[in-house]
């Protein structure tokens, strides 16, 4: 990446936090409280009055553009220009290249994988290769490796390479074992070592990951800390993943990363921000946002969409805020968290709010609460439909949140000056963390 390209990718990163600061108290805002706290207050006034004449249809056809149908003329330009904006990065996760196809019969891969994870693997394989080759690396640390099902198809088809498991979970690890042995009777290229181990998170990291390497060579005469190493993370959890980056960063061993994040909510502010730039603005990302982060807009999008286009109404998440009203009234501000379930086929607002109500020893609604709440679930109800408009708006929120986490950890690559850069890996539809930061030295 180039001097004008890093530019580039500075004012994206400024304008990501400018738009997540605007609509802030919308991000941050509980949408069980909608009602209870008048969520529809925090929308601007041409939003809100789209929608409530729109109603239905207005929703559709908000939904509609994000997936990138035609918008309608009636929308305020404010709108229009958010969708496009939230538009372009969703359009930045498509993926538009070819699976690998993995070198295994269908029994063995229905067997141990599902789909999601036959997908990720297929997507992650030819950008490993690629990396090991242009590199000359033989060695791979699976960081965080689970099952062991990345790191398995690594060392079943490509010659020639030694991988490690690092992972904290013992059981796990056991697990991965006893799967290896099945695939060792087929094929005996299986070069894998496994340790369980944790890696120590925070000042001491390079010299936790150096002991780490050292130890695995004397036990298995082995030479992973004197050889290049790429480290590989499939979704690792939390602040493992920025630790992961600064790991590649900080380590002589290590010279290539390849690493799909996840799990953004469970990121503290040591994993967040990492780049000078966002360091000198003191910036955060509150935890609504990063949870918002891990959801996967395309299937809701598409979900809410078939919902909305059908004689069904979708109830759940607007069901669960007109029961809190009632909760409220008998538990107070703060009462203890009570989760609402899901509604069952024909069952009434009234009858959902009271089976919860009565579940957790509550008396059911009087016969005012439950008009109020009957009135409050019609379709014509304005409520409704702002109620579905606010939650979609606050789940582009995250799209921008994602795309602002990731930027920040490129940035930290090519400000340390290495060679750095986002690909999108697998189908976002399939396994919405779909994006892998891709470094060599």
């Amino acid at each position: 990446m180039n001097i004008r390209e890093k530019s580039f990718l500075q004012r994206t990163i400024t304008k990501n936090t400018d738009m997540i600061q605007c609509f802030q108290l919308m991000a941050d805002f509980f949408m069980l409280e909608f009602h209870t706290k008048q969520g529809y207050d925090l929308l601007c006034t041409s939003w809100r009055t789209f929608i409530t004449k729109g109603g239905r249809s207005a929703v559709v056809s908000f939904v509609r553009a994000l997936l990138g149908e035609e918008p309608s003329n009636t929308m305020p330009l404010s709108l229009l220009s958010f969708i496009c904006y939230i538009r372009d990065q969703i359009n930045q996760r498509n993926f538009h290249g070819i699976q690998h196809e993995l070198l295994l019969n269908k029994k063995e891969q229905l067997r141990y994988l599902k789909p999601k994870k036959v997908a990720e693997i297929s997507g992650l394989l030819p950008l490993i290769c690629s990396c090991l080759s242009t590199g000359g690396i033989s060695h791979v640390v699976d960081v965080g490796s689970g099952l062991g099902h990345v790191s398995r198809f690594l060392a079943n088809q490509i010659p020639g390479i030694s991988v490690l498991r690092l992972e904290a979970q013992g059981q796990l690890l056991e697990k991965a074992d006893k799967i290896d042995q099945i695939f060792t009777k087929k094929s005996n290229q299986l070069k894998i070592l496994s340790t369980n181990r944790l890696l120590q998170l925070g000042p001491g990291l390079v010299q936790s990951f150096t002991d780490i390497l050292t130890e695995v060579d004397i036990n298995n005469q082995t030479t992973f800390s004197s050889s290049p190493i790429l480290l590989l993370g499939l979704h690792p959890c939390g602040d493992l993943g920025p630790y992961m980056v600064k790991l590649f960063s900080e380590s002589h061993a290590c010279t290539g990363l390849v690493m799909v994040s996840c799990c953004y909510l469970h990121c503290t502010d040591q994993g967040y921000p990492l780049s000078r730039l966002l360091k000198s603005q003191c910036h955060s990302l509150s935890l609504p946002v990063r949870e918002q982060a891990c959801h996967n807009i395309e299937v809701y999008l598409q979900r809410l969409l078939d919902q909305l286009t059908s004689s069904e109404i979708p109830l759940n998440q607007h069901w669960r805020s007109i029961g809190e009203v009632s909760l409220r009234k008998r538990c107070g501000e703060y009462r203890a968290r009570m989760c609402f379930k899901k509604a069952r086929p024909g069952e009434s607002v009234v009858e959902f709010i009271n089976r919860d109500l009565t579940d957790h020893g509550y008396p059911g609604l009087s016969e005012e609460e439950s008009e109020f709440s009957e009135n409050l679930s019609k379709e014509h109800r304005w409520e409704t439909w702002l109620y579905y408009f606010f939650y979609t708006v606050k789940l582009c929120l995250g799209v921008t949140g994602e795309h602002l986490i990731l930027s920040d950890r490129l940035l930290y690559l090519l400000e340390q000056g290495h060679k750095a850069e986002l690909r999108t890996v697998f189908d976002p539809l399939v396994s919405p963390r779909n994006q892998a930061l891709v470094a060599l030295k």
